[in-house]
């Protein structure tokens, strides 16, 4: 049996698998789960029913419309959808510009825990984030932090939002300048 009607995810990603996946743990945390496959489609949705999702889960290497530009657009529309973005690739400069978005609440690389899933998902059935999943906010620091202590050829490529990952740049970085 599914939760509160009101409790319903959106689930933005490409590849297949992944999105069955995705459904399959959401759905045991008692959530409706709709799915696309492409940002232009998410887009029309979100716009189309405003306040019908308590949250987006969003890749942000889509067909169509790059995930980057859907948050752009519903920022336009003065749309706040919790925002969740789970991608293979959050480059740098690409995660500062989002996590200006007030919608988006936390970023998370691929592949991603199966428990830190089921801690993303229990924070929308509660109405809450799950303490341990960190904001893009608090990331921001921690990612100035690596540029800080990384030269710009050490520099990390790709900007992690969970807090094990940047911990671990950050130690390789400052093990680099030793």
């Amino acid at each position: 049996m599914l939760g509160d009607p009101g409790k319903h995810v959106l689930i933005v990603e490409d590849d297949a698998a992944l999105t069955a996946l995705l459904r399959m743990v959401a759905e045991e945390e008692d959530l409706h789960v709709s799915s696309v496959r492409r940002g232009d489609e998410a887009f029309a949705l979100i716009a189309g029913n405003p306040n019908l999702y308590d949250c987006v889960l969003l890749d942000l290497q889509l067909p169509g419309l790059h995930g980057s530009k859907v948050i752009q657009k519903l920022d336009r529309l003065g749309d706040r959808t919790r925002i969740i973005i789970c991608s293979g690739h959050i480059v740098q400069d690409q995660y500062f510009r989002i996590s200006d978005y007030k919608s988006v609440i936390s970023c998370h690389t691929k592949p991603v825990d199966l428990e830190v899933l089921r801690e993303i998902f229990r924070g929308v059935t509660s109405g809450q984030e799950p303490q341990d999943i960190t904001p893009c906010d608090s990331i921001a620091e921690v990612l100035r932090v690596l540029e800080e202590a990384c030269d710009p050829v050490g520099a990390p490529p790709v900007a992690a939002c969970d807090r094990q990952r940047a911990v671990r740049i950050l130690d390789e970085c400052l093990s680099r300048q030793e």
